[in-house]
């Protein structure tokens, strides 16, 4: 076992099934005798992450320097942008390290690789250069990928299942988002097909969970922890 916990960054299409292949694998035991765990599981604290935050912010501050300034160059001034998109990253760049004092060994969880796609970039930017940067930064934190992917069609048919009681209001909001971050998608597949640095593994989300949580645990044991 190495220094820290091995992390596996699910990324993909809203609706494709992340979550509940992450579920399936930890909640099932299929990695054990290593502990698997997703971020909801970890209780914190709040008032000692808030007195551990000096702390993480200082020893991070190069991280989060760099996710304000690709925001700063590369995205629109936009509510979405910052409120929605910056605010998550920049609060899993602080989350990262400060779960390390959790007693486990693999991590598994959609995180900033999953945000990229909602970024509303500035014209003119280069889209599939703008996430290699980012993915180069932080390539250092990943042990394995998962891109989950389905076609566009399908994650209609389950947009409209999942917002189905959900306010005509709440579903006219979300839209665009889905749509936007589907497109974006294709972009983020591309760059991680290209690198070498991280094992990825594509999964076609049309197929039955338990094959595609096997082919999961599969690749986490040969291709990460390489037992």
């Amino acid at each position: 076992m190495k220094g820290r916990p091995y992390y596996i960054e699910f990324v993909g299409q809203h609706t494709a099934g992340k979550t509940t292949i992450i579920h399936a694998i930890v909640d099932g035991g299929l990695l054990e005798p290593r502990i698997a765990v997703y971020p909801q599981q970890l209780r914190r604290a709040r008032w000692h992450f808030v007195l551990s935050l000096p702390l993480l912010i200082l020893t991070n501050a190069h991280h989060l320097l760099f996710v304000a300034a690709f925001f700063v160059g590369k995205a629109k001034w936009q509510w979405t942008n910052y409120q929605d998109v910056a605010r998550h990253i920049f609060k899993m760049v602080l989350l990262h390290p400060y779960y390390h004092r959790y007693q486990f060994d693999i991590w598994m969880k959609d995180d900033m690789l999953h945000f990229l796609p909602r970024i509303l970039f500035r014209e003119g930017i280069g889209i599939e250069k703008a996430f290699l940067q980012f993915f180069d930064h932080f390539a250092f934190l990943y042990d394995g990928l998962v891109f989950v992917e389905i076609p566009h069609a399908v994650m209609q048919e389950r947009f409209a299942a999942r917002f189905k009681t959900q306010s005509q209001q709440r579903k006219t909001t979300r839209e665009p988002i889905y749509e936007h971050a589907f497109a974006q998608n294709v972009a983020l597949l591309q760059v991680l097909k290209q690198q070498s640095k991280v094992p990825l593994l594509i999964l076609d989300g049309c197929r039955e969970t338990k094959e595609n949580t096997m082919r999961v645990v599969s690749f986490i044991n040969s291709e990460v922890i390489k037992n």
